[in-house]
């Protein structure tokens, strides 16, 4: 064996370690979280929204959930999923649609980047040990929610287009576009950050074709050509036109608009706060947030103008909001490992010394698949004996209680209850209508902010369930109007398992 190939199996034993150390806890830590995590509050109002449309054929004109805003234009935009969630949930059960959640996620992070995403040429333990990184950062928000196809969608549309620069698609590429962006606006709001990302891509691609940034790559055959504008400007006409084939068609863009002004109701959502930097999630992104400035003092021989302006506003929204984190972390994925092997390209060509390979050889390809796919078969196996004490989510322990109160509950009761009783209630008693639930940007932000402030004893709690002609309540324990309910000689208590209590108004009181 000669030297040089003794270095090279080295420096590729070498990386196949980093990444079975990297895979191990990246995805062990994301499918440990995902056991709780992945079913949330919204789970049981999109479930059973989808299950509403098959069962009608069509698209309710009004709220169909609480008795508070029963007569309400209900603009159900992302009823695709709904619809979508309904049928897979019925059709293989909530167990193997949790595993097939899982899978999504671990192949948009880290398979889908490892084989394609990410130009072949760059080493693998760079994909690898970044995409495991980013499966521990999006655990704060990841579940099974519409913002997971917004996630899928920005990785096909950054693929596709990548692949147009680079000459493999154009005609292909726009039916892709077309197809996913008619798919997207029915789906989730997030569809306003795939024309975001339009737009920067197409500004990034003119400052270089224009002359005004130079970019220079260290290694030019695994980038493109920028695009001209007029191309950036028919696909972004098309992922518009394709985006309003929609039961509300324009309305979606006014409605994002109008959720996006909802101050009050930002403030008095948790997941909307912005990113807390004592979590580990926070200080790992702050570790990709690093590499990306270890890139940029190699600018223009590392990064084009459009990934900087990805990397940056995507990265201020997920610190801004804790909940949009989940896209930041996709196009580290899909941008940094890329810019870190010209950063070591460029360091190469100025130091001899350093040894052409950074990462596998080629001919490793087949072990990391085994390697991927025996441990997601152990993790397949590993699941069904660790899944079923958590498979509901905070709605779990909840359940027990909310079915013997749906026997106590009398089918005229208007009831006041906090937003997550509201929803797992409906996985006990799909019929049952509520004061609020999780759909915050349905109610507005008036509303949440004043049943808040009467669950936290912030202003008169009897007030708010008089205006309202609220009779009875469904309240957690953990909430502080409990000890004022408790002390009402008005209200009865007529179930209190430690965890939810139900309390209905005495005749006369």
């Amino acid at each position: 064996m000669t030297r040089e190939r003794l270095i090279h199996l080295c420096w590729a034993v070498a990386s196949l370690l980093v990444m079975a150390i990297a895979i191990g806890p990246g995805v062990n830590n994301f499918v440990v979280a995902m056991m709780g995590d992945a079913i949330t509050v919204d789970y049981p109002w999109l479930l059973e929204s989808g299950r509403a449309v098959i069962a009608r054929g069509g698209l309710p004109g009004t709220d169909i959930f609480s008795w508070t805003h029963g007569e309400e234009e209900w603009v159900q935009y992302q009823w695709l999923f709904e619809v979508g969630l309904a049928g897979i949930v019925d059709l293989i059960g909530i167990d193997w649609m949790i595993r097939l959640f899982m899978l999504l996620v671990v192949a948009i992070y880290l398979l889908i980047p490892l084989f394609g995403g990410v130009p072949r040429r760059v080493p693998y333990v760079l994909t690898v040990t970044i995409g495991a990184i980013a499966l521990i950062v999006i655990t704060i928000n990841m579940s099974i929610r519409p913002g997971l196809m917004t996630t899928l969608f920005l990785l096909i549309q950054y693929v596709t287009l990548a692949k147009m620069r680079r000459g493999e698609l154009f005609h292909g590429g726009f039916a892709i576009i077309g197809v996913m962006y008619l798919l997207w606006g029915n789906i989730h709001m997030g569809v306003i950050l795939g024309i975001i990302s339009l737009v920067l891509m197409l500004a990034g691609d003119f400052l270089e074709k224009g002359g005004f940034r130079r970019f220079e790559p260290a290694d030019p055959d695994i980038e493109g050509q920028p695009l001209a504008p007029a191309v950036y400007l028919a696909i972004i006409g098309l992922a518009f036109a394709a985006s309003l084939i929609n039961p509300y068609g324009l309305h979606i863009y006014e409605r994002i608009i109008d959720v996006s002004a909802q101050a009050s109701h930002t403030a008095n959502v948790d997941e909307l706060q912005a990113l807390n930097m004592q979590w580990v999630q926070g200080q790992l992104l702050m570790l990709l947030v690093g590499g990306f400035m270890v890139a940029l003092t190699f600018s223009r021989r590392a990064l084009t103008a459009q990934e900087i302006m990805h990397l940056v506003l995507f990265t201020a929204m997920g610190m801004f909001a804790a909940r949009l984190v989940l896209w930041p972390a996709l196009f580290f994925v899909l941008i940094l490992p890329k810019a870190l092997h010209h950063v070591w390209t460029d360091m190469k060509s100025r130091r001899s010394s350093l040894h052409p390979m950074l990462g596998a050889a080629e001919e490793f390809r087949t072990m990391i698949v085994a390697m991927v796919v025996l441990f997601g078969v152990v993790m397949t196996l590993a699941i069904p004996h660790n899944l079923a004490p958590q498979r509901m989510g905070l709605c779990e322990e909840l359940m027990p209680g909310l079915a013997k109160i749906a026997d106590l509950r009398r089918l005229e009761d208007r009831m006041f209850n906090d937003p997550t009783s509201g929803s797992c209630l409906l996985l006990v008693d799909p019929k049952a209508r509520v004061f609020i639930d999780p759909r915050f940007d349905f109610y507005g932000g008036d509303f949440l902010a004043e049943a808040a402030a009467a669950m936290r004893m912030e202003r008169d709690w009897r007030e708010v369930l008089d205006r309202w002609g609220a009779d009875s309540v469904i309240m957690r324990k953990a909430w502080p109007v409990i000890a004022a309910l408790d002390r009402a000689e008005d209200y009865e208590k007529l179930f209190d398992d430690g965890v939810i209590a139900f309390y209905r108004r005495r005749e006369g009181g």
